[in-house]
């Protein structure tokens, strides 16, 4: 095996490239601190999980906390392997690799997210994962912690639209759709016209419930968020109790001011966030 420290980084990063686990299976013997280092410098969390797997196969034999982060991202991963190799590296004290087998000696997924369960409640890590309803691997998580639109396991379709609709969002074992748009009136924040781009000054929001209604446990807090470049001002935050048996909450504002703008809406309850979405006022 070349050891040439140049040599194995560029042979490393193809093997990632062309996605040649036989490759990075050699390597593992020649990973020096330096290769960890020039490695780490090169992955993102944003990568694709067939090649963020090939990191965590590279490294796994690895003891240094600089790939702890690394690790505690694989736990989400559609691999099953890949997440037995991190829980293996997070929680050395109590998991060994042999006790994640199945009797016919494969991985064992009930087994390795058994594990991964026990070790996030140690410590003291809150599980925003969900499972995939089709394959039942941890779904992703977009920078809001909505769910996925897609499994990127076994690939199925997710939303609750055919097309995707980014107004809809899959949180809590729930449907939500939120819309942006001109009100009828002052009075009236029912949507005349539904679009992201508003003429000043007033705009409303359109907030549904898609699978049943609110539930009489159910209380929606609104922000509206207004960014001035990358700062980001909350200009109103507001709790608003909904009746158990409707699915639909509208809102309306007085927005003078062009910029852009952003709605959140939570569960105030679990303090989840259910649904989001982007206007410009012009």
């Amino acid at each position: 095996m070349q050891t040439d420290p140049e040599a194995v980084f560029k042979r490393a990063l193809q093997a990632i490239e062309a996605r040649d686990a036989e490759t990075i299976e050699a390597l593992r013997d020649v990973v020096t601190p330096d290769l960890v280092t020039r490695l780490l410098r090169t992955w993102r969390a944003s990568l694709p999980w067939d090649a963020k797997d090939l990191y965590v196969a590279l490294l796994m034999d690895q003891s240094e906390s600089r790939i702890e982060a690394l690790m505690q991202d694989a736990l989400a991963s559609p691999s099953v392997e890949s997440r037995a190799y991190a829980i293996c590296y997070l929680d050395a004290s109590s998991v060994s690799f042999t006790e994640l087998l199945s009797a016919g000696g494969w991985v064992d997924p009930s087994k390795v997210d058994r594990r991964i369960r026990s070790y996030r409640h140690r410590a003291g890590i809150v599980d925003s994962t969900t499972p995939c309803p089709h394959c039942g691997a941890p779904l992703r998580l977009d920078p809001y912690g909505n769910a996925a639109l897609r499994c990127d396991f076994c690939k199925q379709q997710l939303a609750a639209a055919p097309d995707a609709d980014p107004g809809r969002f899959l949180r809590e074992g729930r449907h939500w759709e939120i819309r942006t748009g001109v009100p009828i009136s002052k009075s009236d924040p029912e949507l005349s016209q539904i679009t992201s781009v508003i003429p000043l000054d007033q705009a409303a929001m359109k907030f549904r419930a898609l699978d049943r209604p609110f539930g009489p446990e159910m209380a929606l807090l609104v922000q509206l968020i207004r960014f001035d470049g990358d700062h980001e001002t909350t200009l109103t935050s507001s709790t608003n109790p909904v009746r158990p048996e409707t699915t639909t909450l509208y809102k309306g504002w007085t927005i003078p001011r062009r910029a852009d703008y952003e709605l959140r809406v939570w569960n105030a309850s679990t303090h989840g966030l259910l649904a989001t979405t982007r206007f410009r006022m012009v």
